[in-house]
């Protein structure tokens, strides 16, 4: 809501906890024009760094950004082990596959821009409240390249909202199987990895063209109703002319009439 940007900013930004989880935030608040919520996001991770600083020194982020690049070195160094059992984005699942680096990186990137530009677009168009949170959701594990099966608990909330549309508005074609398999996806994907398949980023890709087909049908439907209405109001009413005569007038009295009844 435009009258809370300033708190929305502000979780905002004790989301850079977890950076990998709001790379889609910044995103999200441009295609919307909410400054004020990009501007109390910066100015709440600016106060997290000066407090930590003040609290632990500089060379605490000297050696923390030292050992980010161990460990992400470590995390791609690694092709079969157990830790790559509760991965669930892309990258890492092309790197468990043993895909070469390079093209396993222009997948990820390609992947990441296409739901990119998909969550701006419907953050631009006018596509319902609840849509728009879902498309973020579940856009949120395909674009983070690192990221495990314990960092995705929103798509619970994802999977429950998609499930309360189904029922109100009917299922699409396959849509509740792909939906209890997501809810299922932290048990399906260390099963699966074992077997050495994993199967966690491809139910967030399947589940995510299923929010696009959702927020296209309504979409059409809200096309469909518009055409209707301005059809209505510029085409002339029928039976009440016929070719060759002249029409006919309507006193003041019987014009309210028919507008007060509705004909």
């Amino acid at each position: 809501r435009p009258q809370r940007d300033r708190e929305a900013g502000c979780l905002f930004g004790l989301l850079t906890i977890k950076p990998h989880l709001g790379l889609l935030v910044p995103l999200v608040c441009l295609a919307r024009r909410r400054w004020q919520a990009i501007v109390s996001a910066a100015g709440v991770t600016g106060a997290l760094v000066g407090i930590s600083i003040l609290v632990f020194g500089k060379p605490s982020w000297a050696a923390y950004l030292d050992y980010l690049i161990k460990f992400q070195g470590q995390i791609q160094a690694q092709v079969s082990s157990d830790f790559l059992k509760y991965s669930a984005t892309v990258l890492m699942a092309e790197q468990f596959l043993g895909i070469p680096k390079g093209f396993a990186y222009a997948i990820q990137i390609a992947i990441s821009a296409a739901v990119g530009t998909v969550v701006y677009l419907a953050h631009r168009w006018p596509v319902n409240e609840n849509q728009r949170l879902v498309v973020v959701l579940v856009g949120v594990s395909l674009v983070t390249p690192f990221g495990f099966v314990y960092d995705l608990p929103f798509l619970a909330v994802a999977t429950v909202m998609m499930t309360r549309e189904g029922l109100r508005t009917g299922f699409m074609p396959l849509e509740a199987f792909w939906l209890a398999a997501t809810w299922l996806m932290p048990f399906l994907n260390v099963f699966s990895m074992e077997r050495g398949i994993p199967v966690a980023p491809w139910l967030h890709l399947i589940l995510f063209c299923y929010v696009v087909a959702r927020i296209l049908q309504t979409g059409r439907h809200e096309r469909r109703h518009l055409t209707g209405r301005i059809a209505a109001i510029v085409a002339p009413p029928r039976g009440r002319y016929s070719p060759g005569s002249k029409p006919l007038r309507r006193s003041r009295r019987s014009t309210a009439d028919g507008l007060l009844s509705g004909r």
